[in-house]
């Protein structure tokens, strides 16, 4: 494959993200507290004050959501905040290049994927005294009956097998 090249055509209004938090905190982090992240980076040199709610209704989020992922960041030691009376009254962006623990704390409250299971079963080979057994039950009797009628033609052993094995 080709490789692609990348070109900056921008002169100001830039918003720079470090690449200690692409690589070591972005792929851990939820999207939306990604989106965050960087919406704050963008209004921390623009603005010295803005408010939760502000944050929420531009990014289509709810206070929250935006809460939850501040004290994420905060946990992560990306961001410092300061509370009083329960709220957030300042938010200070951390240095992540002098920060003493580059990686992100608290992995084990990450919600872990399962890994996918590239793993086929085996077609279980059926008797034609099974099947016929298995054929007396009402509803693989209907299934059978619609099957054939959606592909037009009667059911072969071979594909009674399989929708079968399907329902058993």
């Amino acid at each position: 494959m080709k490789k692609v090249i990348l070109e900056n055509a921008t002169t100001n209004s830039i918003t720079s993200i470090n690449n200690v938090f692409i690589d070591n905190y972005m792929i851990h982090a939820n999207g939306d507290f990604v989106k965050i992240y960087i919406y704050i980076l963008r209004h921390i040199n623009s603005s010295n004050t803005i408010s939760i709610l502000k944050i929420a209704d531009d990014l289509n989020l709810t206070e929250n959501d935006v809460i939850r992922s501040l004290n994420y960041w905060n946990e992560q030691n990306v961001l410092l905040l300061s509370q009083e009376d329960n709220e957030i009254t300042s938010i200070k962006i951390i240095d992540l290049n002098n920060n003493t623990s580059n990686f992100p704390q608290n992995m084990d409250r990450l919600p872990k994927v399962p890994k996918a299971k590239n793993q086929l079963h085996e077609k279980p080979d059926y008797k034609p005294s099974e099947i016929k057994k298995l054929t007396e039950e009402l509803s693989l009797k209907q299934l059978i009956f619609i099957t054939s009628k959606y592909i037009g033609k009667p059911l072969s052993f071979n594909e009674l097998s399989i929708l079968v094995s399907f329902y058993d």
